[in-house]
Order: C-alpha cells, then sequence, then structure tokens
C-alpha cells in the first residue's frame, strides 16, 4: 500500500516524512491556496529528498504543458490533478498521473468516470475549495471505486482514523495532510511518524486475515 504526505512546504519535514516510511510526497502547485509553493520553491525541496519516493506535483485546472514544464522545473516524478481535467488531457502527460476526485454523495462516487485501473485519489467536497478539505468523508461512498481504480483514499485522515478508513475501503493507498500539522503548512514529524505507523499496522493485519 502507498501511503503519502502532501502539502509540503520545507526539507526538513518532508524529509522526516521520507524517512517515517512515507512512499509519496505531495507538494501544492495551486496558486492562492494554502501550502501553495512556486516550482523554485518544490524543487528546492525535491532536491533533497531520497530517489525511492514519488515526488508528486498536485495541480488544479492548469494546462496540461503547463504542468508538465511546472513539473520538469520542480523536479516532480507524478502529477495529481485535482480539477476538471479530462482524461484526455492526462494521457498529454509524460509523468504517472494521479486523478483527484472530490466527492460530494455516493451518486457522485458512482458517476466518476476514468479508465480502468489508474490511480484516483478521493477526497471530501467543500464547493468553495479546489483542494483538500481536512475533512472525512463517509468511506462507504469509496468501497467499490477500490476495486476499479489503484485507488488513493484522502481527506481527514491522522493516525486515529487511517487504520479505519484502511480496512473499510481496502484501498491502494491513503494520503493525508492538515490533520498532520502543528500549525497550518507545517508538518508535524510526530504526527506524521504516527499516521504511518497506523497505516502501516492495518495494512499487515489485512495481508495477515488474507493469509
Amino acid at each position: 500500500m502507498r501511503i503519502k504526505v502532501c502539502g509540503n512546504t520545507a526539507i526538513d519535514t518532508a524529509l522526516a516524512a521520507a524517512e517515517a516510511g512515507a512512499d509519496m510526497l505531495g507538494f501544492i502547485m495551486a496558486p492562492n491556496t494554502p501550502r501553495s509553493l512556486t516550482s523554485a520553491q518544490a524543487a528546492e525541496i525535491t532536491r533533497a529528498m531520497p530517489n525511492h519516493v514519488e515526488l508528486v506535483g498536485v495541480f488544479v485546472d492548469r494546462p496540461a504543458a503547463e504542468v508538465a514544464e511546472v513539473a520538469a522545473e520542480a523536479g516532480f516524478t507524478a502529477v495529481q490533478l485535482h480539477g476538471g481535467e479530462t482524461w484526455v488531457e492526462a494521457a498529454e502527460l509524460d509523468l504517472p498521473v494521479i486523478k483527484g476526485a472530490r466527492l460530494a454523495s455516493s451518486t457522485a462516487a458512482a458517476a466518476l468516470h476514468w479508465p480502468p485501473a489508474q490511480i484516483v485519489l478521493v477526497d471530501s467536497h467543500d464547493p468553495g475549495v479546489p483542494g483538500g478539505t481536512g475533512r472525512t468523508f463517509p468511506w462507504e461512498w469509496a468501497a467499490d471505486l477500490a476495486p476499479r481504480y489503484r485507488l488513493i483514499v484522502s481527506g481527514g485522515l491522522s493516525a486515529d482514523n487511517v487504520a479505519d478508513a484502511i480496512r473499510q475501503v481496502r484501498p491502494w493507498g491513503v494520503d493525508a495532510s492538515s490533520r498532520l500539522e502543528s500549525s497550518p503548512g507545517v508538518k508535524d514529524p510526530e504526527r506524521v511518524r504516527a499516521y504511518v505507523a497506523a497505516a502501516r499496522r492495518a495494512e499487515a493485519e489485512l495481508l495477515e486475515a488474507v493469509h
């Protein structure tokens, strides 16, 4: 299972997340949103990360050519498209793509249209917020999506509830951001370590149950 820590803004805390066992680190590239970085700021952090960690730039409704240019400048190894982007636009990119989907209802989850087996990240929905809200959503909405996609569950996750999300949805990955912070935009290494450890324990329990 992939464990993602998103909204990284500093080298020391991003490195702490990688050392804690996070597989993916997210960097917000949506201007005028919390935790947003410039490509130069992101590059300063990504250059200091270990090679085994996926470095994910998070974009909202930016042209594919612009996403590719910024991703190259910032040193990203994957991108997350968190707006109304289509698969045609995503397919123009030479990097792995995570499609973000904000679920307002079970009906919205059922209507999700993206090629099977691709990576899809589901989050809670707030019409006034283009990205993450820091709030959970009813995980049963996403349960039917897990067999269709490489599904990442996001939205208000922390050490306190990530195991419940994993048990209920059995996703390909989990993602957390604001609940891992000591203040807005500042990751707390202890909270990150606890989140990663809780996710790994839940993953081990599921694997043991299968065998």
